[in-house]
């Protein structure tokens, strides 16, 4: 239908980070001289589940909430087959869905970054939220619609891509 569904029951723990925070972070150990050798995790701090962040999206840009519920085993099978078709018509451009993408999505994942906390003193500067905000910002354009691309494939914000509605989905 084109609307967002949860893989699974949506209730698994994502781990997430704004990209700005893996670039400080990054930074950050690398400035460090004790940080040499060593290997840390970079997410944001609280927790954050499929369900919570698709409808943190959906609020963002005006949609609707995303209730509906995909099993995992037929959402990973369609991208295999997504995958398949793909290879055997040499299409250049990946699936839209990937069976990476739905494993990612619908895994339960937690990593701790309570090391890099305590070595480093490091803190993830944008949350959840504000990440979201400023991530749907760059998709939107000065009208207040949003561009319909797949982000994965091309650079977003050339005129011809521009739809005359906002969108419905995320």
């Amino acid at each position: 239908t084109g609307k967002a569904k949860l893989i699974g029951d949506g209730n698994n723990r994502l781990n997430l980070t704004y990209a700005g925070n893996e670039a400080d972070g990054c930074i950050l150990a690398a400035q460090s001289p004790q940080a040499r050798g060593q290997a840390y995790n970079l997410c944001n701090d609280g927790e954050i589940t499929q369900s919570q962040y698709l409808n943190k999206i959906a609020a963002e840009i005006g949609a609707e909430p995303v209730t509906a519920k995909a099993p995992y085993k037929v959402v990973h099978a369609v991208a295999f087959l997504m995958e398949l078709f793909g290879h055997m018509f040499g299409r250049k451009s990946p699936p839209l869905v990937t069976r990476y993408t739905v494993w990612l999505i619908g895994r339960r994942c937690f990593f701790s970054t309570e090391k890099i906390c305590r070595e480093l003193r490091y803190e993830p500067a944008v949350g959840y939220d504000e990440g979201i905000a400023r991530a749907a910002e760059v998709v939107r354009v000065p009208t207040g619609f949003y561009v319909r691309a797949k982000l994965h494939r091309r650079v977003v914000g050339a005129p011809a891509e521009i739809s005359g509605t906002p969108v419905r989905y995320c």
